[in-house]
């Protein structure tokens, strides 16, 4: 510690002048009122009484010092300007030369306090702290370099930064130069401003091609003439500067001439074709004996975050849907690492909030449907409300009116002309988009004519865009809808019709759904849209609508059985299928159990789940949930409502057994237990409970027992007893029927009958009963697992991948275990003309 003030100590020329600096709060004393040796013995005595004070300091002290309250330091603070420099230099070099403890984090902290002082620093100090941060560095900073900097720039600025200090700076640059973290790549161009960017060592190239998306760019750039290569260098490079949170106004103001240098079409194509193919590092690029891959690396993830943030110099809301799709890629999950880049992601979401027009929160709204991660939940919804707030109104008004047109009329679509062809586009009435193409006479085709694709390539390409656009937004508007069962939102007429029944993008869904419409003074009335007019259940016209009737979605638990059963029916006879379940949606009473434990229920309690599968379901039904494993991550499922300003728990818990984990170190099976409700942080007893919202929550919790219980796994039969899940899989599998599996039951019972197999089907208690030519087959209407008589024989066979829905009319969409029941119907019935040889083993056995 006692060599540099040694140093100072013997008897030297004068002082080099101090480093002028702006005014702070040290003491106002002259450097010049004692000599460097007495001020060297006093910066002595003074480090070594706080020394001894600190000598015993544990971590929570060096956690929770601060100088300015702290007794020990006080007499440095208050001690002359130049013992303060001196105690700063000598504790800085001893930190930096030395180990790290309690006590130089304590020095460290007093250190930082000091450089932030107006305090008189020479040349001849600086050369001595920035010799000894050349000769440890190894391209990692140990201790924060940020005051130190500040002085070498204040010497620069007076012109008496010498050449020793250019040298040191020059050395601790070079080994910067290939700092892949934040800190050092901001230090490294602070060094560069010092030096002066002629005089600095080559940072490497703008991009590491460790990542696919930067080995895309730099193989672009390269095919660049050299004035459109050298504007997207200098673009980079200020790109690599992104390290903040947010771009200041500086940042963006610098980045608007380098946009328009390189042309702002061009730099949005170019961003589009190098966001579509992030991905994290390959395993050739990851690191030794690694066994997953890396997200992206960090420098590139600076320059990414930098472009990003350049959209919103742009002020183009066109770039919306670039800015939300780079953001999704970015937030999808690396299994054993975590999300892609989340400060990628977090860049997009901050530029989408400035952006503030209606482009941006559509692009945010259909974010929030798209992505799982938790903290990019959150974002998303603070930038909704921030959007919101700005406007004056709630959210889910500026969602609906945020969502854009195209141009497209529910019935006639858009007709665009591209050379000589017209492209006739159109919404079907299943919510997808369809492209018909047709010459000048009139002739139709499907695929995209030669001649628009040479002549027309721009305007084609721009709009394949829009076409890819209303793709996402029309499957954001489904999930947006249901959400909207779990609410009471109360639309006027006029505002619904225009938001709803005839936006081009909500339409195909809001007209497949069912409404309570309530004019002033009348009782309130359901219908919906049939043929170009709203109908009763029973075909007859509902009256004339004024712009005071109020508009709700409907939502069965407010009608009767009898009303429900009446529109199941008319679904059927008029083969409409529902976007998601409305008419059949299973309801949940309270029940004599749960009235009776009062603040919980055990109704999905003691079910094994794939723990997974559930997180996945969990996530796209709006919860929150993190991966348990062998180590500290316990967590509860929860679900907030704030419009019901209730919060949903759903308890669950691990195995503590070895043989249950995968090889990260995830459990792979769960047990569920209780689901519990609370508002304002207090149990809530299940009676206090809306009766809606609590229907929708155990219907939740359902799926999620439905879906993810190991029951589901055709495999499961083969794996033995593994302790407490001994048993599991058959209890699910051809067990009890859950409300879901009711539901299944009574569509089928209007279904089967109408199929061509109809005479080989019936019904047992919980089994559809299909005699094949070969065996008598009973499929389980909970799990779709099949027992074979006489001597119920489990019979194993894996659905194959695909939209199994799509071969058979259904009600509603989304319960893919109903399309799989009807797929084995069929199969089973015709078992004579099966070809599988894993399916026939079992057949002869």
């Amino acid at each position: 510690m006692w060599e540099w003030l040694k140093k100072v100590v013997a008897p030297t020329p004068a002082a080099p002048a101090p480093v002028p600096t702006a005014p702070a709060d040290a003491p106002s004393e002259p450097a010049a009122s004692m000599t460097d040796g007495a001020a060297a013995k006093e910066a002595r005595r003074l480090i070594h009484d706080f020394n001894q004070f600190h000598g015993g300091a544990d971590l929570a002290d060096g956690q929770a010092f601060r100088a300015t309250q702290n007794d020990a330091s006080q007499p440095i603070l208050t001690a002359p300007p130049r013992v303060q420099a001196l105690v700063a230099v000598s504790l800085f070099v001893t930190r930096v030369r030395g180990k790290w403890s309690v006590l130089s984090a304590i020095q460290e902290k007093l250190v930082q306090t000091l450089m932030r002082r107006n305090l008189p620093i020479t040349a001849d100090d600086l050369d001595e702290m920035l010799e000894a941060v050349a000769a440890t560095i190894k391209s990692y900073i140990a201790v924060p370099l940020g005051g130190l900097l500040g002085k070498c720039e204040a010497l620069k600025a007076s012109g008496q930064l010498t050449e020793g200090n250019r040298a040191k700076l020059q050395a601790i640059a070079a080994k910067l130069g290939k700092a892949n973290y934040a800190e050092g790549r901001k230090v490294l161009a602070r060094i560069t401003q010092i030096l002066d960017t002629a005089e600095a060592p080559s940072a490497g190239p703008p991009l590491d091609r460790a990542d696919s998306w930067a080995a895309l760019a730099e193989d672009d750039l390269a095919t660049m003439a050299e004035p459109e290569r050298t504007a997207w260098r200098a673009l980079l490079t200020h790109a690599r500067t992104a390290s903040a949170a947010q771009p200041a106004a500086r940042w963006l103001q610098a980045a608007r001439p380098l946009v328009e240098n390189v042309g702002p079409a061009k730099f949005t194509d170019s961003l589009t074709r190098w966001s579509r193919v992030v991905k994290p590092r390959s395993y050739e690029s990851r690191m030794t004996n690694s066994q997953a891959p890396l997200p992206l690396h960090e420098a590139n993830s600076d320059v990414l975050k930098g472009l990003v943030w350049c959209c919103a110099a742009l002020g183009d809301s066109a770039t919306a849907g670039l800015v939300a799709d780079l953001a999704a890629i970015c937030y999808r999950k690396v299994p054993g690492v975590g999300p892609i880049s989340s400060k990628v992601g977090n860049a997009c979401l901050v530029v989408l909030e400035k952006m503030g027009d209606l482009a941006a929160v559509t692009q945010l709204s259909r974010l929030r449907n798209k992505i799982k991660y938790v903290v990019a939940q959150r974002l998303v919804q603070r930038a909704l409300e921030t959007a919101a707030g700005n406007a004056g109104m709630t959210v889910a008004d500026l969602e609906e009116i945020a969502l854009p047109t195209f141009g497209l009329h529910p019935e006639e679509g858009l007709d665009e002309s591209l050379a000589s062809f017209t492209a006739e586009i159109r919404i079907t009435p299943a919510a997808e988009v369809n492209v018909t193409w047709r010459n000048a006479g009139g002739k139709a085709q499907q695929s995209v004519p030669a001649e628009v694709k040479s002549e027309a390539a721009e305007e084609w390409k721009e709009l394949k865009r829009t076409l890819g656009e209303i793709g996402k937004l029309l499957d954001a508007q489904r999930h947006r809808l249901e959400r909207l069962c779990r609410v009471e939102r109360t639309w006027r007429y006029t505002d619904w019709r225009e938001r709803y029944l005839d936006h081009p993008l909500v339409a195909p869904f809001a007209r497949r759904l069912i409404w309570r419409f309530a004019p002033p003074g009348v009782d309130p009335l359901l219908g919906m849209w049939h043929e170009g007019r709203l109908v009763s259940v029973h075909d007859g016209p509902l009256p004339e609508m004024t712009s005071e009737t109020a508009v709700t979605l409907w939502h069965p638990i407010t009608s009767d059985v009898a009303v429900v059963q009446a529109w199941r029916e008319e679904l059927v006879s008029r083969q409409i299928t529902q976007p998601f379940k409305q008419a059949h949606r299973e309801i949940y009473v309270l029940t004599d159990a749960e009235r009776t434990t009062g603040t919980y229920s055990n109704r999905f309690a003691a079910h094994i789940l794939r723990q997974h599968q559930f997180a996945a379901l969990a996530h796209q039904r709006g919860w929150t949930y993190r991966l348990q494993g062998a180590f500290d991550s316990a967590n509860t499922p929860e679900l907030a409502v704030p419009e019901w300003n209730l919060r949903a728990e759903f308890w669950v818990e691990c195995s503590q057994g070895r043989e249950d984990l995968s090889d990260s170190g995830i459990y792979l099976h769960i047990a569920t237990d209780q689901v519990r409700f609370s508002r304002d942080r207090a149990t809530l007893p299940l009676t206090d409970v809306p009766p809606l919202i609590f229907s929708e929550i155990m219907r939740d919790v359902d799926l999620f027992v439905g879906v993810g219980s190991v029951g589901n796994d055709p495999a499961w039969a083969d794996r033995g007893d593994i302790g407490p899940y001994a048993g599991a899989w058959g209890r699910f599998a051809f067990g009890e029927l859950s409300a879901t599996a009711e539901t299944r039951r009574d569509v089928l019972t209007q279904l089967v009958p109408k199929l061509k197999i109809a005479a080989q089907c019936s019904f047992e208690e919980r089994f559809l009963v299909v005699r094949g030519q070969l065996r008598t087959y009973k499929i389980h209407l909970g799990s779709g697992n099949i027992l074979m008589a006489p001597n119920d024989q489990y019979l194993c066979i894996v659905p194959a991948r695909g939209r199994q829905e799509d071969k058979f009319f259904l009600p509603f969409e989304g319960d893919a275990t109903l399309s799989i029941i009807l797929s084995k119907a069929f199969l089973l019935a015709a078992d004579a003309k099966i070809t599988d040889g894993s399916i026939l083993s079992q057949l002869r056995s």
